[in-house]
């Protein structure tokens, strides 16, 4: 439930910040995460947690809360020096890949404030391909704010943007490409 108090206690009276871990290899700051406890993220984060921690799944804590839309768990983490860039889930997912693919457009404009990689692939697709390909027109929009490059291959096979919205049937995506 995020109890921020709770957690101080615990750290205070000497439990390890990475010690204790839950199913899959997930830590506390990975649970708080996918809770969106910024709070207790926050916590967590000042008390040295790790960062680059990984869940069995590959999973980091900020890929979990991008993937939820936890803006606050984002800022949490960005706040406390997470990597922003490079493999942060399963299957070659970036932190950007998880907030496109989840249609979270908040959370992938401050992935770009901080400076995300636009052009990164996860296999052989752009987050904007992710984005397209489900209909995500807030974050098709997140990414041409943020000057990403429409033209080209941005899937497999040598699909486009473009085409991976037309395939989809998601006519507001189409038309915000074609402008």
């Amino acid at each position: 439930q995020g109890r921020v108090e709770l957690v101080r206690m615990l750290l205070d009276a000497g439990v390890p910040v990475d010690g204790v871990q839950g199913p899959g290899g997930s830590t506390a700051l990975h649970a708080a995460a996918v809770e969106g406890h910024a709070a207790v993220v926050a916590v967590l984060v000042a008390a040295a947690a790790d960062l680059t921690a990984r869940t069995a799944d590959e999973a980091t804590a900020l890929y979990l809360g991008c993937r939820q839309g936890h803006v606050g768990v984002v800022k949490a983490l960005l706040d406390g020096g997470a990597a922003v860039n490079g493999v942060q889930g399963p299957d070659g997912m970036t932190a950007l890949d998880a907030a496109a693919v989840c249609g979270h457009d908040a959370v992938v404009a401050m992935l770009v404030a901080a400076g995300v990689d636009l052009t990164a692939r996860m296999a052989e697709m752009t987050a904007l391909f992710l984005a397209c390909q489900r209909g995500h027109a807030g974050v098709v929009q997140a990414l041409f704010d943020a000057g990403v490059d429409v033209g080209g291959v941005q899937g497999p096979g040598g699909m486009t943007a473009l085409q991976a919205a037309m395939a989809g049937g998601h006519d507001e995506v189409v038309r915000m490409l074609k402008r």
